[in-house]
């Protein structure tokens, strides 16, 4: 049972984790491959961008903006962060009830 808990809390964390830290994520990768490259990568237009013969430079450039998606994002990751806290304590505290009811 101990390690059940343990999986799904581990996995709503990392959800909450990916939900505010992914499209920054993203967008670093963004940022590494054309740095890698040798290609501009800017906020404000495509630059072209030929990588072993396809030219990346709209999916890098749609991958950038993903930077955008982790302002709103970790607002709303921290705002789950604190619901899931808020609900480990009560379960928490009704685990301790539980436990002083039997003593």
């Amino acid at each position: 049972m101990k390690k059940r808990n343990f999986l799904i809390h581990g996995g709503i964390l990392s959800a909450i984790f990916l939900i505010g830290f992914g499209p920054l994520l993203i967008a670093l990768v963004a940022e590494a491959f054309a740095g890698f490259n040798g290609c501009y990568l800017s906020e404000g237009f495509e630059s072209p961008c030929v990588v072993w013969g396809f030219d990346f430079s709209e999916p890098l450039y749609a991958m950038g903006l993903m930077a955008w998606f982790s302002i709103p994002g970790l607002v709303i990751a921290f705002l789950l962060l604190g619901i899931f806290l808020a609900v480990l304590f009560v379960l928490w505290l009704r685990k301790r009830a539980k436990s002083e009811e039997t003593n």
